[in-house]
């Protein structure tokens, strides 16, 4: 029984592989893990290019991959796949906060966490006996079964590492850009070292607790040190990004990974996601030491009531400040996230993005559109304001479209505002060498080429 393994992302190149999958794949036995074949869109040219591949890997079964803005092009997928016999799954964070959405279209949902329950299903699929298994939804008859949930897995130590030989390593790898500030060719990739959030912004939960479950988990220090140096013999990766949500949210074991990648002595360069107020500048010089280069930051907005009343993000902007600041003292660079076009914005509020953005001592900022992903508190308050939310999940794109209207602010005037956003930034003196050095080399066109396309579509 061939099993394909289905992301659904075209259009869109990316140094990020897709490490669920690989998950999924890596913790099948190993009788059935010689049987999957990745289907991955991320380099394809085009819908046909991707239907033929699914066609090529003649599935039993077909797990696909669900995100919001992949919506439509998961759901043609698993047409094609069920077209040709297969018995389809689905998962992912649109998967599982809205699967009945796509139970005219697939055989079942897993909800949440997928390594155990995935192995249950392929285990079942022959029979197509769906019953006793946790953490799933499917029809039967005329009725949505929803099962008992899954825990979330407790020990990921006990997760094998994801099987990245189903990845094009080296077009993901060519494509990678998260240490693009130290130059436009390091080879490096992404590694998780946690699951789940402990934060409650609007924007992301109660997703990820649907998800991942409400505690953080975390990956033992020598565990993540040992991918590390795998992924070091194996494909000579330089560059790591963490693409934890926060991976600076326990202090304590963020301090017992830098001692181990600091005893490795691995020679390898780290960028990582962090919230403003949980660095100070001895564990900043501590990250240094052990390799870290760049701190992206969740800065979001640059209006206090956005932050406090919409975002509900709990940090102040002085937090983002000092984290800056100190990330420099430290000899880190760093990037903010923005997002413009909060329910309730004003013009004014926009502007102050645009101004707070510009005179932070950073190197690259993104300026994404507010997006009211469904299951998210945003959502709810973006509902309970009676502004009209898309049905069309193609607008959830929050680098380019808009998925609700606010009378006050117009989709057509929020993009204005996003370019000025841009140019505002990236027009400042201080930011000119962050461009040349991606104009000096074919690879750094490519990866500023595609930054922008994001953007302009």
């Amino acid at each position: 029984m061939n099993i394909a393994l289905v992301f659904p992302r075209l259009h869109s190149p990316s140094g990020d592989p897709p490490l669920g999958l690989g998950y999924l794949a890596s913790n099948l036995p190993p009788a059935l893990r010689d049987r999957v074949t990745l289907v991955d869109g991320t380099f394809m040219r085009s819908a046909e290019e991707f239907h033929a591949a699914i066609g090529a890997a003649r599935p039993g079964v077909a797990g696909i991959f669900f995100d919001t803005m992949s919506f439509e092009r998961g759901i043609a997928a698993a047409r094609r796949a069920r077209g040709l016999g297969a018995f389809v799954v689905a998962g992912g964070p649109h998967a599982t906060v809205l699967p009945e959405t796509l139970l005219d279209d697939v055989d079942v949902v897993a909800l949440g966490e997928a390594e155990r329950t995935f192995v249950e299903i392929v285990e079942r699929a022959p029979s197509r006996d769906l019953g006793g298994i946790r953490g799933i939804c499917y029809r039967e008859g005329g009725r949505i079964v929803t099962t008992e949930p899954r825990e979330p897995i407790a020990d990921l130590d006990s997760i094998r590492f994801p099987e990245r030989r189903l990845f094009d390593m080296e077009s993901y790898m060519a494509s990678w850009h998260y240490l693009d500030i130290l130059g436009t060719d390091i080879r490096g990739t992404t590694v998780v070292a946690s699951r789940g959030c402990p934060f409650r912004c609007t924007y992301c939960q109660p997703t990820l607790n649907r998800i991942f479950g409400k505690r953080l988990r975390l990956r033992s220090p020598a565990n993540i040190v040992e991918e590390i140096t795998s992924l070091k013999e194996e494909y000579g990766v330089r560059g790591i990004f963490f693409h934890d949500d926060t991976l600076t949210a326990h202090k304590g074991w963020l301090g017992e990974l830098c001692d181990r990648l600091i005893a490795a002595r691995l020679d390898i360069l780290w960028a990582c996601n962090a919230r403003a107020d949980l660095t100070d500048d001895a564990m900043l010089r501590r990250m240094y030491r052990a390799g870290v280069r760049y701190l992206h930051v969740g800065a979001e907005s640059g209006s206090q009531r956005i932050l406090d009343e919409v975002y509900r993000k709990r940090i102040r902007l002085e937090n983002i400040r000092r984290t800056v600041a100190a990330a420099q003292r430290a000899g880190i660079r760093a990037g903010c996230f923005f997002m413009l076009g909060a329910p309730t914005e004003t013009r004014e509020e926009l502007r102050e993005t645009i101004r707070f953005a510009a005179a932070l001592d950073i190197d690259e900022a993104t300026f994404n559109i507010t997006t009211p992903l469904p299951g998210t508190y945003l959502h709810d308050m973006v509902r309970g304001l009676n502004y009209r939310i898309s049905t069309n999940y193609a607008d959830f794109n929050y680098y380019s479209k808009r998925a609700f209207e606010d009378p006050n602010l117009p989709a057509r005037t929020l993009k204005r505002y996003q370019k000025m956003a841009l140019f505002s930034f990236y027009l400042k003196p201080r930011r000119w060498r962050y461009i040349m050095r991606h104009l000096l080399t074919p690879s750094g066109i490519r990866k500023l080429m595609v930054k922008m396309r994001r953007f302009f579509r």
